[in-house]
């Protein structure tokens, strides 16, 4: 399974961003600890730049001797491309891919803030053949803010066109031909593909979308 999410940062030359990025280091003191944040495995290509963000975290472990505290790093991978304005996408959960997003930003020296993309419901809907899984909100009338629906062929179920009349796609999970796997995209573009989809193939898909983006 491939997690990602998708930002619009400011335009950037791929040489001064790695520059930026390679000399760019946050160090915090914590409980006797200093925990640091850096940029690792900085490499461009075309107008790509990919690497990997390294944040040491302070995590407590519970044992027969009482809490001990360690320092762990996480690691999460991102790459930086553009299709008329550049995006950053970052391989994680939600809230590690906003936590880089903003720090590769900052690392621009305020040349502006990152920004949420957002996908039209209709580039959504254009993408409900075969659906097997839908999330709906801003439900009206109905006195619900968000529901899920389950189950095969979604787009032929009088549930599923009662929901687009009602209220608002957020969420989809199809099988996509072109990556040869399942793929959930939501409107805020989170993306998870499951099965044998590989992060190459992802990045491509993501980039044949963005012409239909409103960030």
């Amino acid at each position: 399974m491939i997690a990602a999410k998708l930002f619009k940062i400011p335009d950037y030359d791929p040489s001064k961003l790695i520059e930026a990025l390679s000399n760019w280091r946050e160090e915090i003191e914590r409980e006797g600890r200093t925990l640091l944040t850096t940029f690792e495995s900085l490499e461009s290509y075309g107008d790509q730049v990919s690497g990997t963000l390294a944040r040491d975290r302070l995590v407590r472990r519970r044992s027969r001797r009482g809490i001990s505290l360690t320092v762990e790093t996480q690691y999460a991978d991102f790459l930086t491309f553009k299709v008329e304005s550049s995006f950053i996408m970052v391989f994680g959960g939600r809230r590690l891919a906003e936590f880089v997003a903003f720090k590769v930003t900052e690392a621009l020296k305020g040349e502006g803030e990152f920004e949420h993309c957002v996908l039209p419901e209709a580039v959504l809907e254009s993408l409900s053949e075969g659906a097997r899984v839908a999330h709906f909100e801003d439900l009206r009338g109905l006195g619900i803010r968000k529901i899920a629906i389950y189950g095969e062929n979604l787009e032929d179920l009088n549930l599923y066109k009662e929901m687009k009349r009602v209220g608002r796609l957020s969420y989809i999970q199809f099988y996509s031909p072109e990556l040869g796997g399942s793929v959930g995209l939501s409107r805020d573009f989170s993306i998870i593909a499951y099965g044998g989809v590989d992060r190459r193939s992802l990045v491509e898909y993501v980039r044949s979308l963005l012409t239909e983006v409103v960030c």
